[in-house]
């Protein structure tokens, strides 16, 4: 009966924090600025941003961080969607060059409001 006590709290919290350190550990591993694909970097760059627009509909950012957010962002989009049509609408194709630049100045630009630290 003991050895089935300690089987099940094996498999039942030691396994599944593990599990979650490594998953962390791959999460930190994409903030490198590496983005194999379109839709890893759309990820990539869509978490922070749900940050940076839960900050900014509360009113917690200057004039200057919106704009300069707003601009990254909109150049980052703009790149996204040519990359897409470009891969026929293709989410696995690999990111290009131009993408992976854009995503790296948004999260850049959201790195510079201390705000969403």
């Amino acid at each position: 009966m003991m050895n089935i006590r300690k089987h099940a709290l094996w498999f039942g919290w030691i396994v599944p924090a593990l599990l979650l350190v490594l998953a962390l550990d791959g999460c930190a591993s994409r903030q490198s600025g590496t983005y194999p694909t379109l839709k890893q970097t759309q990820l990539h760059v869509s978490w922070p941003m749900t940050r940076y627009r839960n900050a900014a509909a509360f009113g917690e950012l200057t004039l200057a961080e919106r704009q300069r957010m707003e601009a990254a962002y909109a150049d980052y989009q703009a790149a996204f969607n040519r990359a897409l049509e470009a891969a026929g609408g293709n989410y696995d194709a690999p990111a290009s060059e131009e993408v992976k630049a854009r995503a790296n100045e948004v999260n850049q630009v959201l790195a510079g409001i201390p705000l969403l630290h």
